[in-house]
């Protein structure tokens, strides 16, 4: 598992298995602000129930008269982006990343909501959830790109479902992204600085 632990929404089974395993963001988000102060973290352990180390390095800032030679993280301009995901926690976690790198965030937990949000919001980028009961991320992403205010809008597909990719590859002109989960902040920063 060591080498997947630091992407989002990365869980053991062991952790799956226990009510109070969290959702699996959580040193993906360590590793996106130790990363955003120009630091690293690793992580090792010696097997299961043995317990882990995680080590975080941060440059350490000296006051003196010399100019301080440090190399800023990627950065972008804030954006309006939708997220829609059943999954509440899921929905919440990602939104409250976004929000503190700065994005306006608004939050849908079904299709229908979605639409009722973008009568009052225009975003520029739609994370959208394949698998929703209901409306699902393929019904809702035409009926997005019908309103005037979502013309503009870059659509995400979101899945961890190898029958949604396939779907997603016959049906390309939908989605302008497609994102696999557990969803790697690399790439999502990616899709976001293309928006």
């Amino acid at each position: 598992m060591l080498p997947h632990v630091f992407e989002m929404f990365a869980q053991s089974a062991s952790a799956r298995r226990r009510a109070e395993g969290g959702l699996g963001i959580g040193l993906a988000l360590v590793k996106h602000l130790v990363a955003a102060h120009n630091g690293t973290v690793t992580i090792a352990s010696p097997g299961e129930g043995q317990g882990t180390e995680v080590t975080i390095r941060l440059p350490i800032v000296c006051e003196n008269a010399g100019e301080l030679a440090v190399t800023a993280p990627r950065t972008m301009a804030p954006k309006r982006i939708l997220l829609v995901d059943d999954n509440a926690d899921t929905i919440e976690a990602l939104g409250t990343l976004l929000e503190l790198e700065g994005h306006e965030v608004k939050r849908a937990t079904s299709g229908a909501d979605a639409l009722s949000i973008v009568e009052s919001f225009m975003p520029e980028v739609a994370l959208i959830d394949i698998t929703m009961p209901g409306m699902d991320g393929f019904e809702l992403a035409p009926l997005l790109r019908l309103r005037a205010q979502c013309s503009l809008t870059r659509l995400v597909a979101l899945t961890g479902h190898v029958n949604d990719v396939t779907r997603f590859q016959k049906d390309e002109r939908v989605f302008d992204f497609h994102l696999t989960k557990p969803l790697s902040l690399d790439d999502l920063a990616d899709v976001l600085l293309c928006s």
